[in-house]
């Protein structure tokens, strides 16, 4: 409640502060003024600091109720303005001065009395009975209890007559100027005293600004560091414009890869236009195998043939096409990986101005800032390895887009089996008396496709080969894997080994999957948990594979099953 901002004139002088008081607010927050007046009876008004500035609560003249500030009553503290004769925030050098007045008044009346006769001894002079008023034009409205002019020739009892009405208006003005000028007292002692801090603040920056350039830092006090030398001063300009140039290629890196999900996005396009396009010709085959059952279609049967032979051809676009991206995505890998090189050689750079600067740590100036060093570089090393994660999943992107790729060829050679396989039942339509025969070991077998049209058994060069189309089988084009245990596909040391088992049988089972483009097959071994299965190296990712058991597709139950576009289903395998 007491003016904090009032500085003492001298230190003899004793400042006196007004207790503070406890008042209760209505229930909407609001404060009744005559419950402040009823605790402190000199209240005027209530206000609150907000940097080094009074301001004034709302105040309702129709209900007399006070309003919190902006943030409640609790955020700031609540002063309460004293008026009417209260002194806050000044000295008792004031009441001199009310004393002085004081003394002069009782003068002025003593001179009264004697100038009327009611004294002890009688005057002599000889007063006119006109009405004569010596007043000073410049005291016009100053409260005549002050008795600032000389009242030598005024008649108290022609005075008396004609002032009744006329003190009544006078004493509200002056109180009211009273009043004004105590506020104006304190306010002009308040700037004052912000004007003492405004100025004691400026000499203390001065002060430190003096510091800051004779020795290069702040003092203890300070907000930040300036500098240590000029050599540091240009090794941190360097390392500014380092962490810009970081920051360039960073950004440039990051729309390197916004490229390539925009080109993978574009290969997942058009491999769905080409899974469309497969689907269409299935659809193109049962119908041509419904129109080759008739008798007399043997026209229709020759054009689609060739049209199947035209839709052929525009997959071998696709595939071109598929291959020239393929190449693309390899340009903006290899580009990526000389960006994380860079950025590694710039990290390194980094941690090499780190290490200086840790050696010309001679004060706790230089600590503060080899912290802020460190932190920067923890910062850049958190983006690197966001950006070798990025790199990771762009490469598991190239991966799966290999796999699709890989796919969309098998797909493109189970067209041509199934255009084989059209040419072989026209061929049995036109030869009724020929039939071919193909004889099937029972212990198991893997097979590859020597010239078109002609398929041979790949286990021994004894056992019988057979010719044409085997619509039950799709086409596998290479012998099995032999002589490395586990198989490594994509780089050693890039993924991690993984078993692929299914339940044991009599029979030889082989592997073939995603991993390998779906190219080849592994032979699988019995394991010692009594299950067949062959130990391969993948990297990480999602792929995809099946068993071939005595030359039927077969699937594990011990992986999950998911549909694999040709009517069948493989098994799935995240790699982690």
């Amino acid at each position: 409640m007491a003016d904090i901002a009032t500085k003492l004139p001298d230190a003899s002088w004793v400042r006196l502060e007004i207790e503070p008081v406890q008042v209760s607010h209505d229930g909407d927050e609001t404060l009744n003024f005559a419950t402040v007046q009823s605790v402190v009876p000199g209240a005027h008004g209530l206000y609150y600091r907000d940097d080094g500035e009074r301001k004034a609560l709302l105040f309702d003249n129709n209900t007399g109720k006070v309003y919190p500030p902006p943030n409640g009553w609790d955020s700031v503290p609540i002063f309460i303005h004293l008026a009417h004769g209260s002194r806050h925030g000044t000295h008792f050098a004031d009441y001199s001065k009310a004393n002085d007045a004081f003394e002069r008044n009782i003068s002025a009346v003593q001179k009264l009395f004697a100038a009327a006769g009611l004294g002890g001894a009688r005057s002599n002079k000889v007063y006119t009975t006109g009405k004569t008023r010596a007043r000073s034009t410049s005291k016009k409205n100053q409260p005549r209890s002050q008795f600032d002019a000389q009242p030598e020739n005024v008649n108290i009892s022609e005075e008396s007559e004609g002032r009744d009405s006329e003190k009544e208006k006078n004493d509200r003005q002056v109180e009211k100027l009273k009043n004004r000028n105590d506020e104006l007292k304190i306010r002009v002692k308040e700037y004052k005293s912000d004007l003492s801090a405004a100025q004691l603040k400026i000499k203390n920056l001065e002060k430190k600004l003096e510091t800051v350039k004779s020795t290069g830092y702040f003092d203890d006090n300070g907000d930040k560091f300036v500098r240590i030398d000029s050599e540091s001063d240009e090794k941190t300009q360097d390392h500014d414009e380092e962490i810009n140039n970081l920051h360039n290629v960073i950004e440039e890196l990051r729309n390197k890869l916004a490229a390539v999900e925009s080109k993978k996005k574009e290969i997942e396009i058009k491999f769905s236009e080409n899974q469309e396009y497969l689907k269409n010709a299935k659809d193109k085959v049962t119908y041509l195998e419904n129109q080759l059952n008739s008798d007399a279609h043997e026209e229709v049967k020759s054009t689609t043939v060739r049209a199947l032979e035209v839709k052929l051809g525009l997959a071998q676009n696709s595939i071109r096409q598929v291959e020239a991206d393929k190449q693309q995505l390899q340009e903006a890998n290899w580009y990526a990986n000389e960006r994380v090189g860079k950025l590694e050689q710039e990290n390194g750079y980094l941690k090499g101005i780190t290490e200086q600067l840790k050696a010309r740590a001679d004060s706790s100036h230089v600590e503060k800032l080899l912290k802020e060093s460190e932190k920067r570089v923890h910062e850049i090393n958190e983006e690197k390895s966001k950006l070798e994660w990025r790199l990771g999943e762009l490469s598991q992107w190239w991966n799966d887009a290999k796999w699709k790729v890989g796919e969309l060829e098998s797909s493109v050679a189970l067209q041509r089996n199934l255009l084989d396989t059209a040419n072989s039942k026209i061929q049995s339509l036109n030869d009724e008396t020929h039939s071919s025969t193909m004889t099937i070991p029972t212990d198991g077998f893997t097979i590859s496709q020597g010239n078109r049209g002609t398929w041979n058994l790949a286990n021994a060069s004894s056992q019988p080969c057979f010719t044409g189309a085997i619509p039950s089988i799709p086409l596998v084009s290479a012998l099995p894997f032999a002589g490395a245990n586990p198989f490594i596909f994509g780089g050693a040391n890039e993924g991690r080994n993984v078993t692929l088992t299914i339940a044991h049988t009599d029979h030889e089972v082989h592997l073939t999957g995603s991993f390998i483009n779906w190219k080849c097959t592994l032979k699988c071994e019995k394991l010692s948990s009594g299950k067949k299965g062959v130990t391969v190296n993948l990297t990480r990712g999602r792929h995809e594979f099946r068993f071939m058991i005595n030359g039927e597709w077969s699937t594990s139950s011990d992986y999950q099953q998911v549909p694999n576009g040709l009517g069948g289903q493989n098994n799935v395998i995240f790699v982690e």
